[in-house]
């Protein structure tokens, strides 16, 4: 059998975004065990608490671009014209984000006592989740170069361990983490722009700000659509850090890190599926069937092996931590489910606004519960309501895939 260019560049996608991803799985796994080790679970649960306010700067400024400037590049990507005027739109409006959420956040941290205690954590880590969040990965992805951006994020990376390991060397030097992981990020993004000049071809255009106002609506329901889990993944944390103490934080934070990382295989798929079903739907079974197989397989290795897995990767035999992977690990199948079908089916037949309103719904319901139950129920509420809620996405993405399926045909 004879493959076609199509699958020859999607074969080349997923083993680019194998190394990359794969470098976010054998990275953590080396980094995160250091940490825990040598930070405790306190100086851990301190840099998960300033993450997981900061990760909500990062999603305003990437404003669901990873999705919507991917499938329109995928889309325009044999017309230089349009690929240039789609990436200076893009790329504009997220440095406009920046500066305006990155305000904020500044303010918030210099107001709040709880958060000016750990002033400089705060910032490294509002500033590492910027930077990452303008580096221009959704060009590599929709021109299908993305053997590029993998030695930029590579090198990144082992950039980030090698000082990590060099200078995080006890409990005190908690605020070298967030700041070796700005000072890489700021690399990648410097190196990430040069690269799309010198190998890409593709440059800034004179642009009105009328171009960026319609981006900013275009991607709105996208964004809102991304937005939303995090009024409940990150505050899970985020309220964990308000209420309990930090050794807590950690090692709930340790588990969600641990499963994000099987989640980041559902990352690789859909990235790498991405423009090719953004053009044409007629492979999205074989990719549900790949997807949720996937998705089955890792929760339930997650789930049975929880207690080797936390005391082999972490060296602990915290109670909590163990419960909470094997409660999380159930999550990590509706991951792979809404992604496939929300993302990946909804979003790209241009059913964004369908995507936005149920993840709005469910995720505030998720932030109501979160506020109610963890003064009461500890970390056992957050895990409860992660859990619930990425069910119910699933369940929802799943049930408008089948109502608007007919519309790929």
């Amino acid at each position: 059998m004879t493959l076609t260019p199509q699958y020859i560049r999607l074969a080349k996608n997923i083993v680019a975004l194998t190394v990359v991803k794969g470098s976010n799985f054998i990275i953590p796994l080396i980094t995160l065990p250091y940490l825990v080790r040598v930070l405790g679970l306190e100086g851990y649960g301190t840099i998960s608490f300033a993450l997981s306010l900061a990760q909500f700067v990062a999603v305003c400024v990437q404003y669901g671009f990873n999705i919507s400037a991917t499938r329109d590049i995928a889309r325009d990507r044999h017309d230089p014209v349009l690929v240039n005027r789609h990436y200076t739109v893009v790329l504009s409006t997220s440095l406009l984000l920046a500066l305006l959420t990155f305000s904020l956040y500044l303010l918030t941290i210099l107001l709040v006592p709880m958060f000016r205690e750990h002033f400089w954590v705060f910032l490294f880590s509002g500033l590492y989740l910027a930077l990452q969040a303008i580096t221009p990965v959704w060009l590599f992805q929709g021109l299908e170069k993305m053997q590029y951006i993998t030695c930029i994020h590579l090198t990144s990376r082992f950039i980030f361990l090698g000082s990590m390991l060099l200078l995080v060397t006890e409990s005190t030097d908690v605020v070298y983490v967030p700041a070796l992981n700005m000072i890489a990020t700021l690399i990648a993004l410097i190196a990430a722009l040069i690269a799309c000049r010198s190998f890409l071809g593709v440059g800034l255009v004179s642009i009105a700000w009328a171009d960026i106002h319609s981006a900013l609506q275009q991607g709105r329901d996208i964004f809102l659509a991304q937005f939303a889990p995090n009024l409940y993944k990150n505050a899970s944390i985020f309220i964990l850090g308000i209420f309990t103490h930090e050794a807590l934080v950690g090692a709930y934070s340790a588990a969600l890190k641990l499963v994000e990382v099987a989640i980041s295989g559902a990352q690789i798929l859909s990235a790498a599926a991405m423009p090719i079903l953004s053009r044409n739907m007629s492979n999205h079974r074989l990719f549900s069937l790949v997807m949720c197989g996937a998705g089955l397989g890792l929760s339930i290795l997650l789930f049975a092996r929880a207690d080797v897995i936390t005391s082999l990767l972490l060296q602990t035999t915290s109670e909590e931590l163990t419960l909470s992977l094997k409660v999380l690990a159930c999550s990590v199948f509706f991951v792979y489910c809404h992604t496939t079908f929300g993302i990946n089916f909804l979003m790209l037949m241009g059913k964004q606004h369908v995507v936005k309103n149920f993840t709005l719904v469910i995720s505030i319901l998720g932030l109501g519960l979160l506020l109610i139950l963890v003064p009461l129920y500890s970390y056992l509420a957050a895990l409860l309501v992660v859990t619930l809620n990425r069910a119910a996405m699933a369940t929802f993405s799943y049930g408008y895939y089948r109502r608007y399926r007919g519309l790929s045909a």
